[in-house]
């Protein structure tokens, strides 16, 4: 549970940074030309990248919410599915690359003596922010799913030992209950040769002859 409410924590953090970037770059450093750079406009890859970032704490946030919600009835798929990893390591990847561009864009502008230093430093820093929180979130989404994969093998270790202890049992009765016939057969078999060795021995012995009288 701790897991999924970091990730979510982290999704709102991200959520912010997503929205705090266009509203710098639309409100400070995109006029008539785009302060983010020297030539093009990296001002719409900012709002790009920020929509599609949009997008990826959405799908990172309903995944932690499932299995949060699961959580009583199926334990185990409390677990953060391995697809909030997937989606967020493709953020990571993401936002590093965006961050990289605008610092290099940034740079140029900054050395070209473009305005608003302040804004497009915060821009770019509002970026590796980003970058950072989502590999933050891959990190936990990895340790979950060790968590995961730790709590499986147990699991199965258990189910084995338990399987073993009943066959181990079974197989102790069914020994215990060949004894017992086997005992039970000899003794039937044993009993008419008893019998039929007494009336032999009685057969074979004569009767004491009776007294004559002289």
């Amino acid at each position: 549970m701790a897991t999924h409410v970091l990730v979510l924590a982290l999704v709102g953090l991200q959520v912010l940074f997503a929205v705090l970037i266009p509203i710098v770059t639309s409100t400070q450093l995109d006029g008539e030309a785009c302060l983010l750079n020297v030539s093009g406009s990296v001002c719409n890859f900012a709002y790009a990248t920020s929509g599609f970032s949009l997008l990826f704490s959405l799908l990172l946030a309903a995944g932690a919410a499932a299995t949060l919600r699961a959580r009583h009835t199926a334990p185990l798929s409390t677990f953060l599915p391995s697809e909030c990893g997937g989606v967020a390591t493709f953020a990571a990847f993401w936002w590093v690359a965006a961050a990289v561009t605008l610092t290099q864009r940034g740079k140029e502008a900054s050395d070209a003596g473009l305005p608003e230093g302040s804004a497009r430093g915060a821009v770019v820093a509002f970026s590796w922010i980003e970058f950072s929180l989502f590999l933050l979130a891959t990190a936990v989404v990895a340790l979950d799913q060790f968590r995961s994969a730790l709590h499986s093998s147990r699991a199965t270790a258990a189910k084995l030992l338990h399987e073993d202890e009943v066959a181990s049992s079974q197989n102790s009765q069914t020994q215990l209950t060949r004894v017992s016939q086997s005992q039970f057969k000899t003794s039937t078999y044993e009993a008419p040769m008893l019998n039929a060795s007494a009336g032999v021995a009685m057969t074979a012995t004569p009767p004491a002859p009776l007294a004559t009288a002289v």
